[in-house]
């Protein structure tokens, strides 16, 4: 079962996105937060999977939020990773690269399908990244402008090639046979050379520089 928080100041979009959501056997929404505050506190005790953030909240922006909660799950015993997905209005570039800095692993307008908003929150909280066209164009521009990474190893190439056809942590480390806590290990180094904050940006940066197709 994914838990999600809810993260919006709007009632009918939260009611509308709460609605589509309790329809999903798979699916459980755990809470909801109309702020920063309340949803950092919320997400600490509450412990979701994912989290879909407005960006433009009450009390700071959703960005801020998003960071505050990732660095609390960082020193957090029990190895509580929340997947955050922005679900707001901006189509800017500046915005959906500063969301994917942030920590946020998907990147999704209030104007999609609320079909597509499950289901992406589905993938993330299988541990898929959400590429969708508006965020792999402007990660695309960014890359653009960035330097070439460092030389990834074998088994790195191996880890990233496996993350881009969209398979989970335990699905990789049962392909390459060693443990999940490893195929982390590996994401980690992976981010660290790609200048990377996610899989979602890694794997848009390998097809950019022709590490994978």
């Amino acid at each position: 079962m994914i838990k999600v928080l809810v993260v919006d100041d709007h009632p009918l979009i939260v009611h509308g996105l709460i609605t589509a959501l309790s329809a999903s056997d798979d699916i459980e929404v755990v809470g909801e937060a109309p702020d920063g505050q309340s949803a950092v506190r919320s997400a600490l005790r509450l412990h979701p999977d994912v989290i879909t953030m407005e960006l433009d909240l009450p009390d700071m922006s959703g960005l801020v939020v998003t960071e505050r909660i990732i660095e609390e799950a960082e020193i957090t015993a029990n190895g509580w990773s929340p997947q955050i997905i922005i679900l707001t209005s901006s189509k800017e570039d500046k915005i959906v690269i500063a969301s994917i800095q942030a920590g946020a692993c998907g990147y999704l307008l209030k104007s999609s399908p609320l079909q597509d908003i499950v289901m992406a929150i589905r993938d993330v909280g299988e541990g898929r990244s959400v590429l969708t066209s508006s965020v792999t164009g402007a990660l695309v521009r960014q890359v653009r402008r960035t330097v070439h990474a460092h030389e990834l190893s074998a088994r790195e190439y191996d880890v990233l090639r496996l993350v881009a056809q969209g398979l989970t942590n335990n699905a990789i480390a049962r392909l390459l046979v060693v443990k999940p806590s490893t195929v982390k290990t590996h994401l980690e180094h992976i981010y660290k050379k790609m200048d990377a904050s996610c899989r979602m940006l890694a794997v848009t940066r390998a097809r950019e520089y022709g590490f994978i197709v």
